[in-house]
């Protein structure tokens, strides 16, 4: 569609500006239509008789789109609609034809010229390009602010009960749980021996949970803290959504979880030591089903 592009910043500019998130509206303005039809002339021609020209118009429609009080953009379409007047020639420069002829009527009505407008031949043009510049420039940082603005509403669902990103991060952190439990009680002295095995079951770099079951902490081990954490941080955030960076995270540690746990099995069936076999290919099994 012709101007859409170049009218960007304007739409995202004139959602914004009816948004109700502190901060975010503030500077922005709507966008609006004005239509306007009018009579120009086409041709002249001296009669010679009392002083008289005949006048043919030809009607032309603007359409400007407007930003706050700011005509920003022009739809100029020639239509084959015509009238022909006679007129002094001392009032050529005066004379209205629009006073016998309002050309507004003609946009609706027998003619209906307004469905089809796109059947005209059309000029469309960007009013000052400078204006369309600084509003771009203040939509990006309204988007930042809009963006963190979501990260915390995220953040603030997963304590709301019954909120259906509370209930999925539910299921998210027993999962977790299971996995700690299942470790904990198939590799009991591993867990205690092993320091990796143990940050990447309880520490930093655990599976994520939903929530922190256990009270708030600093650990970056659960979905909420990271949304909450990009939510305030002063750099700019990332120019798409982190959710694809949390699933490739916890994807991530979740393979690094399952090789180590590979390594030390491996170890301990070599050496029959600490931790019989009968102990631990319980806790395969319910890894194996947990991840599915």
């Amino acid at each position: 569609m012709v101007g859409i592009e170049q009218l960007l910043p304007y739409l995202i500019a004139s959602n914004l500006s009816r948004s109700a998130i502190p901060g975010i509206r503030d500077g922005l303005q709507a966008l609006s239509a004005c239509v306007l039809a009018r009579w120009d002339a086409f041709s002249t021609e001296i009669t010679g008789l009392g002083g008289l020209a005949s006048v043919t118009y030809r009607l032309t429609i603007n359409v400007n789109i407007r930003y706050g009080d700011a005509t920003v953009f022009n739809h100029v379409f020639k239509t084959p609609e015509s009238i022909r007047e006679l007129v002094r020639v001392d009032q050529l420069n005066t004379f209205d034809p629009a006073r016998r002829n309002d050309p507004h009527a003609r946009l609706t009505g027998e003619q209906d010229l307004w469905s089809k407008l796109s059947t005209f031949p059309a000029g469309h043009g960007l009013v000052e390009p400078s204006l369309r510049d600084a509003t771009a420039a203040l939509v990006e940082q309204k988007l930042k602010l809009l963006q963190r603005a979501s990260y915390a509403r995220v953040a603030q669902r997963f304590a709301r009960a019954g909120d259906p990103i509370q209930l999925a991060g539910q299921r998210l952190t027993g999962s977790k749980l299971l996995w700690q439990s299942f470790i904990t009680a198939g590799l009991p002295l591993s867990i205690e021996a092993n320091e990796i095995l143990r940050t990447l079951v309880f520490g930093g770099g655990a599976i994520l949970g939903g929530a922190d079951a256990d009270g708030e902490d600093s650990l970056l081990d659960d979905v909420r803290d990271i949304y909450a954490l990009f939510s305030s941080r002063p750099e700019d955030p990332l120019s798409v959504n982190i959710l694809g960076e949390i699933q490739s995270l916890n994807t991530d540690r979740v393979e690094r979880l399952t090789s180590l746990l590979g390594d030390i099995i491996e170890a301990i069936q070599t050496t029959g030591q600490p931790e019989p076999p009968e102990l631990f290919a319980p806790t395969l099994l319910r890894l194996g089903l947990v991840r599915t």
